[in-house]
């Protein structure tokens, strides 16, 4: 290590130093080697598809196109200049709300009750600052995003346990991962070390696995964690990113991909501080 990166290091705080010399993760070098590597039918055919970081560049046009014709025939209101309500904006909110309930949820959502911040993230990071304290626990089923260990650790203080979930990758994707004999568990291992089992987060889809979870199974794991006191975060960011399953093949079904249900109807009708979508 040269000189003058050793004395940029030292200028850092602990925080500071750790960040500078850890990876932020785990996949980062085969990320860095695929996009180098980028696939091409005719200049590279034997390129790669980067799959491991949630970008849809196919998009890009369609959403650039649509954006600059949205700003070409509307005025931008005075508001989006300045400060709004810190959980966003009223009228984005109730527009974001009626979003949800046509395309995602199918259920009633109150604007009052959504936050917004920038990404997906930055929410996981605010709500764990809000709901748990230093040194608690996130339960995440395992193998799964790896980079919520930065996202629940670094500002939160939050430790991170691997429920591991699957003995060998042929079970992957034939069912939804977490469950109650799993948290159980979990919960007598981490009870036993004297650390708080204080969040237990899901993926519906899963992200890296796919499967999604049934309205029974959602429903079991919430009372579970209210009757725990634990916190249960859904995370359904690909929850419109889904395959049509009304296929004339029935492989899927097969394989486990039961009919998409967000978690927000039984946060309808447990109504407990305890749920988070």
């Amino acid at each position: 290590m040269d000189e003058k990166r050793i004395k940029k290091l030292l200028s850092l705080s602990t925080r500071g130093h750790h960040l500078a010399t850890t990876l932020s993760r785990i996949d980062h070098a085969l990320f860095i080697e695929a996009k180098q590597n980028l696939y091409d039918p005719e200049d590279n055919p034997s390129g790669s598809f980067p799959l491991n970081v949630a970008e849809n560049q196919v998009m890009v046009p369609v959403i650039k196109a649509k954006l600059m014709t949205l700003l070409k025939n509307n005025e931008m209101p005075d508001w989006v200049m300045g400060y709004t309500h810190y959980l966003g904006h009223p009228e984005v909110r109730m527009m974001i709300a009626r979003f949800m309930e046509q395309h995602l949820c199918d259920c009633t959502i109150h604007p009052d009750t959504l936050g917004l911040s920038a990404g997906a993230t930055a929410i996981v990071e605010v709500t764990a600052f809000l709901l748990a304290n230093p040194g608690d626990i996130v339960v995440i089923p395992a193998p799964g995003y790896p980079m919520y260990t930065n996202d629940f650790g670094i500002k939160a203080g939050i430790s991170r346990y691997d429920l591991q979930t699957h003995d060998n990758l042929q079970e992957i994707g034939t069912k939804a991962p977490a469950t109650t004999d799993l948290l159980e568990r979990a919960w007598a291992i981490l009870k036993a070390e004297g650390r708080c089992f204080k969040i237990l987060l899901i993926s519906s889809p899963d992200n890296p696995k796919g499967c999604r979870y049934r309205e029974d199974q959602l429903r079991a794991l919430a009372r579970w964690c209210i009757e725990h006191q634990v916190h249960m975060i859904v995370n359904e960011i690909y929850g419109l990113s889904l395959i049509d399953t009304t296929p004339i093949d029935h492989t899927l079904s097969a394989h486990g991909q039961d009919e998409y249900v967000s978690f927000a109807k039984i946060m309808e009708e447990f109504a407990s501080d305890y749920l988070h979508l």
